[in-house]
């Protein structure tokens, strides 16, 4: 009888009742952080899209130095969100790919050119916002190209 006593009392494993309780915890702290991912996500494509953005346009500011001509930064299919391509002289010099779902412009210009010395040209300067396409109150980020050709990213505010 002794024996029988001891092993009663040395519990090995868990009850079904604490395996359940535990997978429930684990299924509500899944489906809570679920959420942060996808804004995590969005955010990510984001950023990558403007930085993408950013080192194309530097890349055609100073080829129209080097080349001493115009290059023009245009959307594919009117539509920035399809990826855009920068060319010279009718030559295309980059192309970058269409963006994902999770990335839209929220306001572009139409294209942009580089002259010879570098300078934007003053009738397409504009700002790029990029936003995901759901709006919301993520935040986004805004492409400034000033008149002398520089352009850099900064955090926007992106209304539903």
């Amino acid at each position: 009888m002794n024996t029988l006593t001891a092993r009663a009392k040395v519990q090995r494993g868990f009850t079904l009742v604490e395996m359940i309780i535990v997978m429930a915890i684990m299924a509500i702290l899944a489906g809570v952080s679920a959420s942060s991912f996808v804004w995590l996500n969005q955010s990510t494509q984001i950023r990558g899209a403007a930085f993408d953005l950013v080192a194309d346009l530097d890349f055609a500011r100073s080829e129209a130095v080097k080349r001493n001509d115009d290059v023009v930064v245009a959307p594919v299919g009117g539509l920035w969100a399809n990826g855009w391509t920068v060319s010279a002289a009718g030559t295309v010099l980059r192309t970058r790919a269409a963006l994902t779902g999770q990335v839209d412009f929220a306001a572009a210009p139409g294209t942009l050119t580089f002259d010879g010395s570098g300078r934007a040209s003053l009738v397409t300067v504009g700002n790029f916002q990029i936003c995901p396409p759901t709006g919301g109150n993520l935040s986004g980020r805004i492409v400034r190209i000033d008149a002398s050709g520089l352009s850099r990213s900064t955090k926007a505010f992106c209304a539903a």
